[in-house]
């Protein structure tokens, strides 16, 4: 199978490497970390120990459509990353989003042809080491689903690719619903280890954080559910803690992001389940005060 990863990050390149046992696949990624790779590979450690040889580029360029290219750009880049990589969707491509965020797959959506794609999610926890280097910090599930609903045969071939490579999936009716699901996991956990700046499993050890993690949580279901998904906010509450656990040494992407003084992804987490809890007159205080908190790190430097 002839995959192409767009956006090879931290989640990224752990998928690419991994997939690159059995796959053909191609990593587009920035020129520090590619160059790195093609000259002395992908080296993975932590959860997963391994050096991976995938191959590495800058940009789509002239580079054919595959049968998968897997989407793990920074949700606010999804747009552009999309448009200057329209020659790697043909006919039989399937597009796959990996990315954070509950807003983000309509973006994509909206964009490519009808058809064209999955949505999926993974709890993963991964880090960036350096050009070349990233570590698996904590294994977690992850999950595809074509937009219908339905089980369709490329959708259990693209899980089993993934499982014959080391990463456990599961194959979903229902992967909107499961999208929002883990947007509230990525909004509870996030933000808090991203202001604390401590690693995720803090939320399982600490029952303060607990007891806003679950406040997170009841905000965000009430606005899930009005969005058509009845999500219930012990089920998203029990889903935090179960990642927090599971991925416990690891540190969030959205700490990363304020570590390196980047912009964060809170804007399609939280800032969602703000703007659309608006939108349904649902009072969403917590991830308001949580969102104005992020958005005031971003402008700090280190």
């Amino acid at each position: 199978m002839r995959i192409v990863v767009l956006g090879a990050g931290a989640l990224g390149s752990l998928f690419g490497g991994l997939l690159s046992w059995k796959h053909d696949v191609t990593l587009i990624g920035r020129k520090d970390h590619v160059r790195a790779i093609n000259k002395r590979g992908l080296r993975i450690s932590g959860r997963t120990s391994l050096k991976a040889r995938p191959k590495a580029v800058t940009s789509a360029g002239d580079l054919e459509a595959p049968d998968l290219l897997m989407v793990t750009v920074k949700a606010y880049d999804t747009e552009t990353a999309i448009k200057s990589a329209r020659n790697l969707v043909g006919p039989d491509t399937k597009v796959l989003s990996l990315q954070n965020g509950i807003t983000t797959l309509g973006i994509l959506e909206a964009i490519l042809p009808k058809g064209s794609l999955l949505g999926g999610w993974t709890s993963h926890g991964v880090t960036y080491l350096k050009p070349g280097a990233v570590r698996h910090a904590g294994v977690g599930d992850t999950v595809l689903g074509e937009l219908n609903g339905r089980d369709s045969y490329c959708l259990r071939a693209f899980a089993h690719a993934f499982d014959s490579c080391g990463i456990k999936t599961r194959a979903s009716t229902s992967i909107r619903r499961e999208i929002w699901l883990k947007g509230i996991v990525n909004a509870s956990i996030n933000p808090i280890t991203a202001i604390l700046r401590c690693e995720n499993g803090e939320l399982a050890r600490d029952p303060r954080l607990a007891k806003v993690a679950r406040s997170v949580c009841e905000e965000a279901s009430q606005v899930a559910t009005a969005e058509g998904h009845g999500i219930d906010d012990d089920e998203a509450f029990g889903l935090v803690m179960r990642v927090a656990m599971q991925t416990a040494k690891n540190r969030s992407s959205m700490l990363q992001d304020i570590e390196m003084s980047r912009r964060t992804e809170v804007d399609f987490l939280n800032g969602a389940v703000c703007e659309l809890g608006e939108a349904h007159g649902i009072e969403t205080p917590v991830n308001e005060a949580l969102l104005a908190i992020v958005k005031a790190l971003e402008k700090t430097k280190g």
